[in-house]
């Protein structure tokens, strides 16, 4: 179990490794979409969407924030652990680079060829 998740670490799993959630993840992930965007609905815009879309917002899970944290962080525990993902990080620093494929990172450090790193 990894002690500690950084924000930055789950937004670059979903980002660039979505496509590994499995079909209860992904249907959680959407209901936490959905519901981010209820909240910030005014109440007209709400009863706008709903008389349109009546079951947009079916089976929409409330969720609290310690539980959204919970859950991605299990997600990302579980993909480091079957080893399918690649967290790409700077060797000079260590911060996170954007995509696994990048060869920069957010610090602004980058490299082209990793035998050549002093």
């Amino acid at each position: 179990m990894i002690d500690k998740i950084s924000e930055e670490l789950i937004r670059y799993v979903i980002s660039n490794y979505l496509h590994l959630f499995n079909d209860q993840e992904i249907e959680i992930y959407n209901s936490i979409l959905r519901s981010n965007k209820v909240d910030t609905l005014s109440e007209e815009n709400y009863n706008l969407l709903l008389s349109k879309k009546p079951t947009l917002f079916n089976n929409l899970i409330k969720i609290t924030k310690d539980d959204k944290k919970k859950f991605y962080n299990s997600i990302v525990e579980r993909l480091i652990d079957d080893g399918k993902i690649f967290v790409n990080r700077c060797p000079y620093c260590g911060s996170l680079a954007a995509t696994p494929n990048s060869q920069r990172a957010r610090c602004g450090h980058h490299w082209r060829n990793p035998t050549q790193l002093s």
